[in-house]
């Protein structure tokens, strides 16, 4: 696919079969190295049976954080390696159906090469593409499951304490009960295991509901990439998902989608689950600036080659010698309707005349 000047640069930035994508380029100003899975095969052992998958967003804005997760499930024996590498699912929005294809089908190639049976998702847009593609036969006998649900599983809980310097106050706060609100991300809303098992870590907790949740939450503003392709309907979620936040009167707001949490840290008190499970806090005015200068420096080296079309190698961050993907076929089970804006993925968001219903 030819890169125009007509594009939208800010899109570009989002294509992750580009080695210059906008998460790659943080994670080396930030200088953030990951032993990847899918790269490397000494990070992998003998095989890599289940996979850590951080996801894009929470790799490239907290390394801590990240490494936190993936020693957690290494010391206990439930992944074995990791991967940094994207899902394909942005591809759905800065890209197209053909693009995204390719890209998808090189990466069942390469957890297959692997020997990948099982991933463990922390991000639910994660989490959705690879259970959308399990349904092909490319991806067929890979098993997915939220990392929610498996420290859920294995006991782990937020308690009072875990909620302490989020403005509720520190002392005293084991007499009180603090108030917690969950914003459930779009991509949960087919599934709900986000939704569940993130309600269901915090053990001491009043939790309380936004007029929409569940299946029926609104969008924070910037799913399907709205900040870019529709700002003015991305600021009007946002205030309306706010605005009933504010209703409930709880104090603390916590998501399980770090792109969540970033549209929210105009607010006081908004947490990623994993910042209070595992009491690390993302660095947000760091990652912001990493994001606006990878920003700037992909739309300078974009205007300096207005014509440029990338090339197969570029692939999944550019990793060693990849396989060449192959070409749509028609017995593909694959396809790129199915891969489109327009396939089965769900709708990440009601219009903000559809959410006041």
């Amino acid at each position: 696919m030819t890169l125009r000047t007509t594009d939208n640069p800010q899109l570009l930035a989002y294509r992750v079969d580009r080695p210059d994508n906008l998460f790659a380029a943080m994670r080396r100003l930030r200088g953030y190295h990951y032993d990847d899975a899918l790269e490397a095969p000494a990070a992998r052992g003998d095989a890599a049976h289940t996979l850590f998958w951080p996801g894009c967003t929470l790799s490239a804005y907290s390394q801590e954080l990240t490494l936190a997760v993936d020693d957690y499930l290494r010391q206990r024996g439930l992944a074995s390696a990791m991967s940094v590498k994207c899902c394909s699912n942005i591809l759905r929005y800065a890209a197209d159906g053909e693009t995204r294809l390719a890209f998808a089908r090189l990466l069942a190639l390469e957890l297959r090469r692997c020997g990948v049976r099982r991933i463990i998702a922390a991000c639910p847009n994660c989490y959705n593409s690879f259970r959308e593609l399990i349904g092909t036969g490319d991806f067929s006998g890979l098993e997915v499951q939220a990392l929610s649900t498996v420290l859920l599983e294995q006991g782990e809980r937020i308690r009072a304490q875990d909620i302490g310097g989020t403005g509720q106050g520190t002392a005293g706060i084991e007499a009180m009960t603090p108030t917690v609100c969950v914003h459930d991300s779009c991509p949960d809303r087919p599934w709900g295991v986000f939704a569940e098992s993130v309600r269901g870590l915090f053990e001491d907790a009043e939790l309380r509901e936004m007029q929409h949740h569940h299946s029926r939450a609104l969008c924070c503003g910037i799913g399907k990439l709205l900040f870019i392709r529709k700002p003015a309907q991305s600021r009007e979620l946002r205030q309306l998902r706010q605005a009933e936040f504010a209703a409930t009167g709880a104090k603390l707001l916590v998501t399980s989608c770090v792109s969540c949490t970033n549209a929210f840290q105009n607010l006081p008190n908004a947490r990623h689950y994993l910042e209070l499970l595992f009491g690390i806090r993302i660095d947000w005015s760091a990652a912001v600036a990493a994001g606006e200068q990878a920003m700037l420096e992909i739309q300078a080296s974009l205007e300096a080659t207005p014509e440029h079309t990338p090339d197969a190698g570029s692939s999944l961050d550019a990793a060693p010698e990849p396989a060449p993907a192959p070409a749509p076929d028609a017995g593909s089970s694959l396809s790129a309707d199915s891969m489109s804006n327009n396939g089965s993925s769900p709708e990440l968001q009601p219009t903000p005349n559809e959410a006041r219903a």
